[in-house]
């Protein structure tokens, strides 16, 4: 049996942290994959299915060919979208909530950003450590605000 043991501290990695405006915030994510990310495999992370198919819909339109996945599609349907990402098959954006998880492992993925904050720290970090994993630099950028918090509490307490 092979063991691989790692550190936790990706320094390839570049964390950024900003407020999310309510109004502009699908627009500068689109002004920051055009000016900074173009052309590069990248990752949103949503907390809904909706807001999913929602910027997966708006990036395209915008110019920037993306995908949503999240658990509410047929398993053929996620199977395809991920591997047509993996291979680069029209689109390099991915649009996910937290059911693109384990078992993805695509080396040159340059950014990912999450739209709205994660359920935990563990959760955030699984997911931002999809970013890298070739050793290049990546940028993951997460957005907040209040509501977001908010929300995310509500979902947490509607599960127990």
């Amino acid at each position: 049996m092979n063991k691989f043991i790692q550190s936790f501290n990706r320094a390839n990695l570049k964390f950024e942290v900003r407020q999310k405006r309510l109004k502009n915030c699908t627009k500068e994510i689109i002004d920051l994959i055009k000016s900074q990310f173009r052309n590069l495999s990248g990752i949103v992370y949503c907390l809904s299915r909706n807001e999913c198919d929602t910027l997966a819909d708006e990036l395209t339109a915008a110019g920037l060919p993306a995908r949503a996945y999240h658990a509410g599609m047929t398993d053929v349907t996620r199977k395809k979208v991920q591997e047509s990402w993996i291979q680069e098959d029209n689109f390099k954006i991915v649009c996910a909530t937290i059911a693109f998880g384990m078992g993805i492992d695509k080396p040159d993925v340059r950014y990912v950003i999450h739209y709205s904050i994660p359920k935990s720290i563990e959760g955030y970090y699984q997911e931002a450590g999809r970013a890298g994993r070739d050793g290049l630099p990546a940028t993951c950028i997460l957005y907040y605000n209040w509501r977001d918090v908010i929300r995310l509490r509500k979902l947490i307490q509607c599960k127990f």
